[in-house]
């Protein structure tokens, strides 16, 4: 299922109502989502391997100890399902499987090469999503922040999607992601020049910023949920504008006096809310 919205995201255009910058967050986000993921099945994997094994020891010291009630036949069976099952999940850690979706730009391996630990294998990257990953100094980390817009040389344009809340210790800067534009007409791997642009404080403050999870999307419009006098779910139409991390900025159809649910999953308007 993640690879399907991967694949989706990545297509470009108008998907959902959403922009190509909200895609490419998207993108990103599923695609992190993907190796977390793929990581929590490796583990499980192993463990489930050390676990067969335990059992197998168990059941062989049993068999030492019970004089020879189980039949010898028996025993050899249930060890070799156990070696079998080390093996298989040996086998498993022998695959290399990409964190993320995308095309092969680079192999660097042949069949039957030797490889160390941490030796380069292969570049997978996507090239209908790509980003741009710099550094800034402190001062200008304070006063940028995501969706701020950036222009990028060539007449290419992207918006912040993720700021560093730290300095990186080896070099004393910020970590910025630019989500680029997919009609930026950028080659992979190239390195371009960028001018960040930023939003002045009084726009910030004006601008109404509401958590992902607060939209209920469908085909026919975008709506949040507010609370009517009767104690009753209320859905409002709103107009979504630049994605800024976790949360939205919201262009129409909300005040700053609005008070809304943040997490509009499973509801639906006119059910009754009851307060706790």
């Amino acid at each position: 299922m993640v690879d399907m919205f991967i694949t989706i995201f990545n297509q470009g255009g108008q998907v959902g109502g959403y922009t190509d910058a909200e895609l490419q967050t998207f993108s990103t986000n599923f695609t992190t989502l993907r190796a977390n993921l793929i990581g929590t099945r490796t583990s499980l994997d192993g463990a489930i391997s050390t676990l067969a094994s335990a059992r197998d020891a168990k059941r062989r010291a049993e068999l030492g100890a019970s004089g020879g009630a189980v039949s010898s036949s028996d025993a050899q069976i249930k060890i070799a399902l156990g070696s079998l099952q080390s093996a298989q999940s040996a086998y498993q850690k022998t695959i290399v499987r990409s964190p993320i979706q995308g095309v092969v730009n680079a192999l660097y391996l042949k069949t039957g090469d030797y490889v160390s630990p941490g030796q380069p294998a292969a570049i997978v990257a996507n090239n209908n999503g790509l980003q741009i990953k710099t550094f800034i100094n402190e001062i200008d980390g304070a006063n940028l922040n995501v969706g701020d817009p950036v222009a990028i040389e060539g007449g290419a344009s992207g918006v912040i999607t993720a700021k560093a809340d730290a300095l990186d210790p080896t070099n004393g800067k910020v970590a910025v992601v630019v989500g680029v534009n997919p009609d930026s007409g950028l080659t992979n791997g190239a390195t371009v020049k960028v001018t960040f642009s930023q939003v002045s404080k009084e726009a910030v403050d004006e601008r109404i910023i509401v958590p992902l999870s607060a939209l209920k999307i469908t085909p026919d419009a975008t709506t949040v949920f507010t609370v009517s006098n009767e104690g009753k779910l209320e859905a409002i139409t709103v107009t979504k504008g630049q994605l800024l991390g976790d949360n939205i900025e919201i262009t129409s159809g909300l005040t700053k006096e609005t008070r809304i649910v943040t997490d509009a999953r499973g509801l639906k308007a006119g059910q009754e809310v009851i307060a706790k």
